[in-house]
C-alpha cells in the first residue's frame, strides 16, 4: 500500500471508530491492551494487490488494493448492532470519488464492497468472531525522474 493511500484511509477509519466509540488496533503497531470482552474493537489490515504502468511507454502506473476493516464481535453479543457499526465504516467510503477535494489525488475508492460473511468456525481468542468490511481501492501516480 503507498503512504498516500495510507494517510487518506486511516483517518476515516479512525473518524469512524472514534464516533462509536470502539477502540482499534493499527497493523504493526503496540496500542496497548484489547478490551475486555464483551467490548467490540476494530482491526486494520491493508494490502496491495499490485501496481503496474497503465500502457507501456506511459510515465502512470496503477496500484491496486484492499483495506480491511474488520470488527471483532463478541461472541453471544448479537449480531444487529454490529452491522450497523459496519455499515457506519462502509459509509466512509461510499460516494466520495465524485466530490471534489475529499480524496488523495490519483485515489478512488471502488464503489463495490464486500461483506465477508460472518464465520462462526473464525473465533478469535475464543472470544470474538470476526466481521470484515473489505474496500478496494485505486491509487494513480505519475513516474518522477530521479534527482541528478
Amino acid at each position: 500500500m503507498s503512504p498516500e493511500v495510507w494517510h487518506d484511509a486511516i483517518p476515516r477509519i479512525q473518524a469512524v471508530a472514534t464516533q462509536l466509540r470502539i477502540p482499534f488496533a493499527m497493523p504493526n503497531e503496540d496500542a496497548g491492551p484489547r478490551p475486555q470482552p464483551p467490548a467490540p474493537w476494530v482491526q486494520i489490515e491493508v494490502a496491495a494487490a499490485g501496481a503496474g504502468p497503465l500502457q507501456i511507454g506511459y510515465d502512470a502506473w496503477e496500484e491496486k488494493g484492499q483495506i480491511f476493516v474488520v470488527l471483532m464481535v463478541p461472541i453471544g453479543g448479537g449480531l444487529l448492532p454490529f452491522l450497523e457499526m459496519r455499515m457506519t465504516f462502509s459509509y466512509a467510503f461510499r460516494g466520495i470519488n465524485t466530490v471534489v477535494g475529499l480524496t488523495t489525488p490519483g485515489l478512488t475508492y471502488s464503489d463495490d464492497q464486500s461483506f465477508d460473511p460472518l464465520d462462526l468456525s473464525n473465533k478469535v481468542e475464543g472470544v470474538y468472531l470476526r466481521l470484515p468490511l473489505i474496500v478496494r481501492y485505486l491509487f494513480q501516480t505519475k513516474l518522477v525522474a530521479p534527482s541528478p
